[in-house]
Order: structure tokens, then C-alpha cells, then sequence
């Protein structure tokens, strides 16, 4: 019965893929790497079918990145204040809606509410994967 279960899960999870690619005009190997993760697929979905023609954020977090100072866990290249959640209040300040943490949606402009709300995430030798910026 488990192994019925994976199947039908499975078979979801490459639909939902299969159907982000169609409506990105590509095909599921062409996508981003993060985008072919079935979670990340399902939620660009959920979000796209509730905010029509918004600008997103999708990031794919790197815990090592905010790991790298033994010294300071948790905060990224050891400077307190730079940890997930600080990006993730930075971003929903900014007017962001959030989705699982890791899809944001922005109404209005979001190059100048990201870049001004938080510089570090695109400071020279950033560690935080962003994986791709885009407008679904």
C-alpha cells in the first residue's frame, strides 16, 4: 500500500513540474534546478494561481551559507542581524507575500523594495543561493 501511495505522490509531484514548465514556455529539464524540486514547483504554482502577472522572488536557501562562522551559527559571514529570518521580515516589510518561505510576491516594483530592503543578499560573494529572479 506504501509503495501505492510514493507512486501516486510521485506521479503528482512530475505533473506539477510538467505544468511550471508549460506556462514558463520550457521544458521540465530546461528549467531552473531549483524550480524542478517538486515542493518549489507546487508552491510557484499556488502562488501564481492567487497573484496574476506579480513579480517573485524565489529563493532556494543555502543553510551552509548562514553556517560558514563557527563563531556566529545562524548568521550569514558571521555578521548578527544577517540570518533567514531577518531576510524573510526584510522581504515581507518590503510588501512581499510570502509563500513557505521561499517564494515572494510583490505588487509594485520589487527590484527597488528588495535591493533597498536588503542589500546584503546581493552583496559581492553572497552565499545565499538566489537561483532565479523572475516575473511569472
Amino acid at each position: 500500500m506504501e509503495t501505492l501511495f510514493k507512486s501516486i505522490r510521485d506521479r503528482v509531484q512530475q505533473r506539477n513540474i510538467k505544468v511550471l514548465a508549460k506556462k514558463c514556455d520550457q521544458t521540465p529539464s530546461t528549467l531552473p534546478t531549483t524550480f524542478q524540486n517538486p515542493a518549489i514547483a507546487s508552491l510557484i504554482l499556488k502562488a501564481t494561481s492567487k497573484h496574476i502577472d506579480m513579480p517573485a522572488l524565489v529563493i532556494q536557501w543555502n543553510p551552509a551559507g548562514f553556517n560558514n562562522d563557527p563563531a556566529s551559527p545562524n548568521n550569514r559571514n558571521g555578521v548578527v542581524g544577517q540570518n533567514q529570518d531577518a531576510v524573510i521580515n526584510s522581504l515581507q516589510m518590503a510588501g512581499a507575500i510570502n509563500y513557505g518561505n521561499t517564494i515572494f510576491m510583490f505588487r509594485d516594483s520589487m527590484q527597488d523594495s528588495v535591493t533597498s530592503s536588503n542589500p546584503f543578499l546581493f552583496a559581492k560573494g553572497s552565499v545565499i543561493n538566489l537561483e532565479f529572479l523572475m516575473s511569472l
